[in-house]
């Protein structure tokens, strides 16, 4: 255990997982937020109003500095988190606002374009929203342990979470960027991988209900584009299906090891772990609603009622005779990449 100041003065105390007792205000941290190592917390103190808020890292408490950081951490801080927030926040400053339709749209395509291409992992380091406090380098290196990705919706935060939980140790994984160029560079630098895949319909729909802004003909478009470029690599991969993913990690942990002669230990899904794992994403959640502005309940990584309904309310659309073609595309390309899965 490692005592943590936060810049408004609070202290927190870290274990490898979770940081706990930690007040500002008079206000707990909501959740046990996610200290993935010591050097990295969440305070709730560093700017009123905005719930869990990144405050900074590696600031020592009262048990190895005698006193909490200075003004120039504290600013530090601070810049950390408008790089988060992209500079988007509303008037109250409390959560991010989300950008107008075609500026969002055209993000989307572009980001789509350019995720299959060599060229989009050396701009992922010039995007402070992309490198994550606990991950602040996400993208596929020589010194990446393993890579985990897969197109969004497809059980990559409990795959990333429950496997990271597993191995009870700093880990660099290369993670959540949705980006089919990073499996073709973990295929040529021999890195671990695992693709993740779930069946289209149920990704795009929970896709284009986290986004609203999104269309279901976009989301197949880049279903289509994600699984066509990983396609030629998944030999040097292990596959991932969703099912599996959420109900046996453990034995894709095992078909890494036995591919890549590695010694990751498996994830053990006991009551406490199951628990630590919610939590944490329960947490992840949160901040990335406050940092997009989209609906919490929608968007968090967890099986929800509410979010069952808003899937089956755009279902019809997705089944539309205009998105046949894309559709049957998309069915036959996660059919060819299930029978990785199986070999």
């Amino acid at each position: 255990m490692a005592s943590h100041c936060c810049p408004s003065g609070c202290v927190g105390r870290a274990s490898w997982q979770f940081v706990t007792a930690c007040h500002h205000d008079g206000a707990s941290l909501t959740g046990n937020s996610p200290a993935w190592w010591s050097e990295n917390f969440w305070c709730k103190g560093d700017v009123r109003g905005a719930g869990m808020v990144f405050a900074g890292r590696g600031w020592p408490g009262p048990s190895s500095a005698g006193a909490a950081p200075g003004r120039a951490a504290v600013l530090g801080g601070r810049r950390r988190l408008q790089s988060h927030l992209e500079m988007n926040t509303s008037a109250e400053g409390k959560t991010a606002v989300p950008r107008p339709r075609l500026v969002h749209l055209a993000r989307l395509y572009v980001k789509d374009w350019l995720s299959v291409t060599p060229i989009y992992l050396p701009t992922v380091r010039f995007r402070p929203a992309l490198q994550e406090p606990e991950d602040p380098r996400p993208w596929v290196r020589r010194t990446t342990e393993i890579v985990i990705e897969g197109y969004p919706r497809s059980g990559n935060t409990f795959a990333v979470v429950a496997f990271r939980l597993a191995q009870g140790r700093k880990i660099e994984i290369a993670h959540h960027l949705h980006a089919a160029a990073q499996i073709k560079r973990a295929a040529r630098l021999d890195v671990p991988a695992i693709v993740l895949v779930r069946e289209p319909s149920e990704a795009i729909l929970s896709l284009v209900v986290r986004d609203p802004q999104a269309s279901i003909r976009w989301a197949l478009r880049s279903y289509i584009r994600f699984y066509s470029t990983v396609v030629p690599y998944l030999e040097k991969t292990v596959v991932g299906p969703f099912a599996m993913v959420t109900s046996d990690l453990a034995s894709i942990t095992r078909m890494v090891n036995t591919r890549y002669g590695t010694a990751f230990n498996e994830f053990v899904p006991t009551e406490d772990a199951l628990n630590s794992v919610r939590q944490t994403v329960e947490w992840m959640g949160r901040r990335d609603s406050m940092m997009t502005g989209q609906d919490y309940h929608l968007g968090v990584a967890l099986p929800s009622e509410q979010r069952r309904r808003a899937k089956d309310a755009r279902r019809a659309e997705y089944l539309d005779e205009r998105n046949k073609p894309l559709r049957l595309t998309a069915e036959s390309l996660y059919e060819r990449v299930m029978q990785y899965s199986r070999n």
